[in-house]
């Protein structure tokens, strides 16, 4: 993916044919040029059956303002990521990051490694901090991921635990119209950690409870009367798995009411205290997934916590 977005030339290979992809500069937004026979292109030129030679027709195309196709085939990319206004920048991040996810790679670990450049881009383009694939304009979008339906895999050996780059296998961000989620809580980051408030659940008879009938990458939370009060999905969903009691709130979507608002938040598990830059003593957590909770929910305040 990094050598197509960045490369100012491409060759594409199909069962009959090889096209030529040019990035246009000026006016033209790209070119496809399409090989066929009879004009010599090298004297090993060759393509199944085909003769050695061939002859080169041009198919000149544009895509319409704001559309994933008008950012991947920018001369220089990623500059109209500039220009291109909170909201779009956002879509195509994500079908970016989405599609990168989708990608095999045959060693896991290599799955921040193979993204960086792209990732190096965006930060220059944009400009903000970005951090294992998460970035900051757009911080509590990026950290509400969750991974591909019935994805077992195990997590990779990645010390992050809040970044999609933890496990192997596709991801979905959280699908919204842009606007109706409010970012909540100050939530800062660095290379190495998230920092925000973490909060428990008051209640605590509630429960993971896995339907059939439910979206298979989600489990409802009901309480104790089995009343449904959001859903959960994990990142690693084994039956073995506890209900985690920690939660880190990134975002509300909106309501008629109060108490009809929704929360989106990552449900997190303890880890051993570490000390923090200030020198004072800080709760550490890892990310066990996402999920939502209703308005009405009851949370308490835990403190400052660390999400590595």
């Amino acid at each position: 993916m990094q050598e197509r977005l960045l490369s100012p030339r491409t060759l594409d290979f199909t069962s009959t044919r090889v096209y030529r992809v040019r990035r246009m500069r000026g006016e033209r937004l790209g070119g496809k040029r399409r090989v066929s026979a009879k004009v010599k292109i090298g004297s090993r030129a060759t393509l199944g059956n085909a003769p050695p030679s061939f002859k080169l027709t041009s198919c000149h195309h544009s895509s319409r303002r704001g559309t994933k196709r008008y950012f991947q085939i920018d001369p220089k990319f990623p500059n109209r990521l500039r220009s291109s206004g909170f909201a779009t920048t956002w879509e195509f991040l994500r079908s970016l990051l989405e599609d990168y996810s989708r990608r095999g790679i045959s060693e896991p670990s290599d799955r921040a490694v193979a993204v960086s450049g792209l990732m190096a881009c965006v930060r220059k383009a944009l400009p903000c901090p970005v951090h294992h694939g998460i970035v900051d304009w757009y911080l509590h979008r990026s950290l509400l991921w969750h991974r591909g339906k019935a994805d077992t895999r195990s997590r990779i050996d990645y010390k992050s635990s809040w970044s999609w780059m933890a496990y192997e296998g596709p991801i979905g961000f959280l699908p919204d119209g842009f606007g109706t989620l409010d970012r909540l809580g100050h939530v800062s980051f660095d290379k190495t950690s998230l920092t925000t408030t973490v909060w428990e659940l008051a209640d605590p008879s509630f429960s993971r409870v896995v339907d059939a009938e439910f979206d298979s990458g989600r489990d409802h939370i009901c309480d104790s009367k089995g009343r449904s009060r959001g859903w959960i999905a994990l990142d690693d969903d084994t039956t073995e798995s506890p209900f985690p009691r920690n939660v880190a709130v990134l975002a509300r979507m909106r309501g008629g009411r109060a108490e009809e608002s929704k929360y989106y938040m990552l449900f997190l598990q303890p880890m051993k205290p570490q000390d923090s830059e200030e020198g004072l003593w800080q709760m550490a957590y890892e990310r066990l997934g996402m999920g939502m909770l209703e308005g009405d929910c009851e949370l308490r305040s835990v403190g400052q916590g660390s999400i590595v």
